[in-house]
């Protein structure tokens, strides 16, 4: 059925150079979607693979306009894009858009719209659809995964840093900054001993180098001179660099305490503290709780005097009882995480610190019991876990190359598929530079660091091709699209890069361009061939009349004179497309070269009641451009437009600001261009006006594209012809 539509819909083009049938098999069998849609925007085609993705039937399909099943939010830049192509402002547009399923599921691809053409006239428009639902709801899961970990970090009650190898900050939580009393703008990529040069050489830099060179997490107490605090530090050392808690354990100032003044803050804090905190005598019974202990587990202290357990689930008692004794040998607990229980029988998750405290002989006589609530905790610490799988399974199961690399394009991440095309191992890839030649060759670095730096200085998305030397010795070509990740203040901390092998689609985009340059090639031989032979034929027969009859006339000679001339016309208007002169940009007064280029055309007409009319708007004064040849193109639209008004009528010329553009309009009182033959006005060959060439328009076209613009013509029999030309305004 397909292939059938296809035949119709091409009918014409059956003597190309490829059979239309291999056209229509490959259309039609092609694992990758393909559609095909009218100017008006209704469906025309719709292969297998589409149908499949959208979930209808294609007779279903053809009832349809592609506004139909396209988002809403994509449909606008989608037209917008589509109106440029039909302009022939661009060649062809890929964008990412959501289609909307049959079940009304919105499925993210990559379409590439192409222009299809018959004899140079636009007719169809072709429609490539990649299926990259997955990758864009992988980049969205990342981001969502990667704010929930800072929100889990911001969310801890303690100062949190991280410091990469160079021992730089790389993050810091808001406990941090208001502890160690250094904002994050001002300590990010510094190196830790040069924001706190006085702790080279002491505790803090010796236990941070212990636990680093061993790899064990460490934890140690020091007295910060500079902060005039006494803290407890925690080591979690890993390949990427090392986590750092800090937590005050109290000021420097309590030692100027006396004793009773020291009991009374004793006291406040035991009353008043955030965390719950009981007091236990040797046997484990309850001597007294504070007020957060009871709301905590909903208890009063008479209910927990004698059974302090009851807070406790029976399965954990054994565990308890050896924590104990622990303490009670003179070790202390600390964050021991553990499932408990409330009164009304709810769980809930604690982090628990036992201490023993001792008599003035050194004996252990009773134990402080001290309950963090941490539930919430848990609970982002469980949807970050399993955010993390979800996002594991993705990544490490897709062909795409996933990379994340922070903003001094250090990697941090790569997925397994990087082995495939980089030939290397995964784990060797972490902590190094995107840049390291020992990662990619150095052609390609020299391509990707102005493209990375562009997307850091930017902050938008960016994508980019390059051609890669694969260590056998294929050369493939490879797509990156770059996402920059923000933290809750916008400041870029991530790029999440996505890679894929595109060799293949850029051998075929390079054979369709190829093919289309042979036909337009093709096209222009024959019209050569057959505007030439024309007057190759008066001049074959004269000469074999005079040289039959010996008759040399002077009428004889006229005619093959002027053919002779039209031949040298053609053949310099060729070169001129073909070779054309070099471009001298300046300032061009536009009001005087539009009034030029009409009082040069008009001489002629002048006489016969033909007017034209220029009007330039004030603000307009010139153009930067080559104004020899927009003289040019000027003086061909206005001699056309003279003469197909046949010596009647007026000419308008009007010049405008439109945004960035200067819009200028040629609008006649001709009879028109009927709308089956405006699409061949700008082909090669074909004209309008007897005798033409119809290589004046093309010549045009091209001059208005080297000058980044773009030429227009609008009309209809018996209202006159109008042409607008957009040129860049600077």
């Amino acid at each position: 059925m397909l292939s059938g539509s296809l035949n119709s819909l091409f009918e014409p083009a059956k003597s190309a150079a490829i059979p239309m049938q291999m056209i229509a098999n490959l259309f039609e069998h092609s694992c990758v979607g393909f559609f095909l849609i009218e100017l008006s925007g209704k469906l025309a085609a719709a292969n297998p693979a589409f149908c499949s993705l959208i979930g209808n039937p294609e007779s279903e399909l053809l009832k349809l306009d592609i506004q139909s099943f396209t988002h809403q939010d994509d449909l606008l830049l989608c037209l917008h894009q589509a109106s440029l192509l039909l302009d022939g402002t661009i060649p062809f547009y890929t964008m990412k858009m959501r289609y909307v399923c049959r079940e009304g599921e919105p499925v993210w691809c990559r379409s590439t719209f192409t222009l299809l053409c018959e004899e140079e006239c636009p007719r169809l428009m072709m429609v490539q659809v990649e299926n990259i639902d997955e990758q864009v709801k992988l980049e969205q899961e990342l981001l969502a995964s990667v704010k929930r970990m800072k929100n889990v970090y911001e969310s801890i009650a303690e100062a949190f840093v991280m410091l990469d190898r160079q021992a730089r900050y790389t993050y810091l939580n808001k406990y941090a900054e208001s502890l160690l009393r250094k904002k994050r703008e001002d300590v990010l990529g510094e190196c830790i001993w040069d924001v706190f040069p006085a702790l080279t050489g002491k505790a803090f830099h010796q236990e941070f180098y212990k636990s680093w060179n061993e790899m064990k997490a460490g934890s140690f107490r020091y007295y910060d001179e500079e902060l005039q605090l006494r803290l407890e530090v925690r080591l979690y050392p890993s390949r990427e660099g090392m986590a750092v808690y800090y937590r005050d354990t109290g000021s420097a100032g309590m030692k100027d305490w006396d004793g009773a003044g020291f009991a009374e803050l004793l006291r406040s804090f035991f009353d008043h503290s955030a965390d719950a905190i009981g007091i236990l005598d040797s046997d484990r019974r309850m001597l007294k709780i504070n007020k957060t202990y009871e709301d905590m587990f909903g208890y009063t202290y008479a209910e927990l005097r004698e059974n302090p357990l009851l807070t406790v689930y029976e399965t954990a008692h054994p565990e308890l009882n050896r924590l104990f004794e622990e303490v009670k040998r003179g070790t202390p607990v600390s964050d021991y995480e553990m499932k408990s229980k409330r009164k009304d029988g709810s769980s809930l998750d604690i982090s628990m610190s036992i201490s023993p405290i001792y008599d003035g002989t050194g004996e252990v006589i009773s134990f402080s019991v001290k309950a963090r609530d941490i539930s919430d905790k848990k609970k982002s610490e469980e949807a970050l876990r399993q955010s993390e799988i979800k996002y594991r399974l993705i990544t490490e199961n897709t062909s795409d190359l996933v990379t994340l690399v922070d903003a001094n394009g250090v990697i941090v991440y790569a997925s397994p598929s990087h082995e495939v095309l980089y030939d290397i191992s995964v784990s060797s890839l972490n902590g190094l530079s995107l840049f390291n030649a020992d990662v990619v060759p150095e052609s390609m670095i020299l391509a990707m660091k102005p493209w990375f730096r562009h997307m850091l200085e930017s902050g938008q998305p960016s994508l980019v091709e390059i051609p890669f030397l694969r260590r056998n010795g294929q050369i493939s070509i490879i797509e990156t699209y770059g996402r920059p990740v923000r933290d809750d203040r916008g400041e870029i901390v991530l790029f999440v890069l996505i890679t894929r092998d595109i060799t293949k689609r850029a051998q075929t985009e390079a054979l369709r361009r190829q093919s289309a340059k042979l036909s337009t090639a093709s096209q222009l031989a024959v019209g050569i061939a057959h505007e030439i032979r024309n007057p190759l034929t008066v001049l074959k027969g004269f000469t074999q009349m005079m040289n039959t009859t010996g008759d040399f006339k002077k009428q004889y000679l006229e005619v093959m004179m002027h053919e002779f001339v039209r031949i040298e016309q053609m053949i310099s208007e060729l070169l001129g497309l073909a070779q054309p002169p070099v471009v001298q940009y300046g300032r061009m007064a536009l009001a005087a070269a539009l009034d030029f280029s009409a009082n040069r055309c008009s001489s002629e007409f002048n006489s016969r009641g033909v007017q034209i009319i220029t009007a330039v708007a004030p603000d307009l004064t010139d153009l930067w451009c080559d104004e020899k040849q927009l003289k040019k193109v000027f003086g061909h639209i206005i001699q056309n437009a003279l003469e197909a008004m046949q010596g009647n009528g007026d000419l308008q010329i009007t010049a405008t600001r439109d945004g960035g553009y200067v819009r200028i309009v040629f609008r006649d009182q001709g009879p028109g261009i009927p709308q089956e033959l405006i699409r061949k006005v700008g082909e090669p060959f074909y004209s309008t006006k007897a005798g033409g060439f119809g290589l004046g328009l093309m010549i045009s076209q091209k001059i208005i594209g080297d000058h980044h613009g773009s030429l227009q013509i609008e009309s209809e029999p018996g209202q006159g012809t109008t042409v607008v030309l957009l040129l860049p305004a600077h």
